[in-house]
């Protein structure tokens, strides 16, 4: 029997149960607990790779997770739970990085390692990726991340930031040929 006002959960959401999403809009601490522990560093990382500040990428995550009961609420259940809640993340961010368009870009210096990697060959290279991402334009930067690592379409970034498809592929491509020659 379906819960009424609930949306049928996917074969791939089996984690995200209805019962879950339930109590986490009804603003149970264990079920946005629990919801944390199965996001929290998804949300982190990938507010992180756009935003490249630590303080700004925690801000974000607490947004999200503050704002997680209401938002469930406009969950539909039509793809992953995952991907319904990095694109609020990917939203939640860029309206954090229109707001400090004033401050100063942060130094390659701040930049700190998203992932865990186990040779130092593979630490180093890590690093030197990361740099050369963190040192592309902000607009070239946001464009990658989404599209690269995020595995947005040019369609959806473009909307996502008021852009052409068009202006999405070419700063795209763009911060391809910056990273090849960065990493050369």
């Amino acid at each position: 029997m379906r819960e009424k006002g609930l949306p049928q959960l996917p074969v791939e959401n089996l984690l995200v149960s209805r019962g879950l999403l339930r109590r986490a809009r009804a603003s149970e601490p264990d079920a946005l607990d629990a919801l944390f522990q199965m996001f929290g560093k998804v949300v982190y990382s990938t507010a992180y790779r756009i935003l490249l500040n630590p303080a700004d990428a925690d801000d974000v995550l607490q947004d999200v997770f503050l704002g997680l009961p209401q938002a469930t609420g406009k969950y539909d259940a039509r793809g992953s739970f995952e991907g319904w809640l990095r694109r609020v993340t990917v939203n939640t961010a860029l309206m954090k990085l229109r707001s400090r368009r004033t401050r100063s870009q942060v130094s390659l210096e701040d930049c700190r390692p998203m992932g865990l990697a186990t040779a130092p060959d593979q630490i180093e290279e890590r690093l030197a990726l990361e740099n050369a991402i963190a040192a592309l334009s902000e607009d070239q930067r946001i464009v990658f991340v989404l599209k690269q690592i995020e595995g947005y379409s040019h369609e959806e970034i473009g909307r996502l930031l008021s852009i052409s498809q068009l202006a999405s592929r070419s700063r795209y491509h763009r911060a391809i040929k910056r990273l090849r020659e960065q990493l050369a």
